[in-house]
């Protein structure tokens, strides 16, 4: 008994370990040899899973570089920061080849926090970025949002917005 209960536990370890709940990034494959990643990072100085953010960097910048804010689709309900990325290898590679870096953030989702939640935890996210943007070699006057579908629809209401109360 001792030993399948050893066994089983070894099984499940291994099952926990590789099922994407280590901190391994799923999407690295996606962009140019030597991009620099900066993955989970914390937003909102809380624990919540969905306020992390990933930073892929070139390679070799010479000097600050722009930066493309991505949200991902979704429904405002399902997805998460790594989610897009996998049919977007080409314009990753362009993105970060032309010396841009790329900021993925998650947000809850509106099944977790009611609306304005999700345009708040995306100026939340971008606020972070720039305020931590000389600590990332960004240049935050050249920042940029975007996303498709809920994601696109979120970049533009972000874009459009004052910011101010949201």
């Amino acid at each position: 008994m001792f030993k399948t209960t050893t066994l089983v536990f070894t099984i499940f370890a291994f099952l926990f370990a590789t099922s994407g709940f280590g901190q391994t990034n799923p999407v690295i494959k996606n962009f140019p040899l030597g991009t620099r990643l900066h993955g989970n990072v914390a937003y909102n100085n809380d624990t919540l899973q969905k306020h992390l953010l990933d930073i892929y960097l070139p390679p070799n910048p010479l000097g600050k570089v722009p930066l493309v804010v991505f949200i991902h689709g979704g429904a405002w309900l399902s997805n998460s920061k790594y989610a897009d990325m996998g049919y977007m290898k080409n314009t990753l590679a362009e993105l970060i080849n032309k010396g841009f870096a790329i900021a993925s953030i998650d947000h809850r989702f509106s099944t977790q926090a009611v609306f304005p939640a999700q345009m708040q935890d995306c100026n939340q996210a971008i606020s972070f970025l720039y305020d931590q943007a000389e600590s990332y070699g960004i240049d935050k006057t050249r920042m940029a949002v975007m996303g498709f579908s809920s994601g696109g629809h979120l970049a533009s209401l972000v874009g459009l917005a004052h910011n101010n109360d949201v």
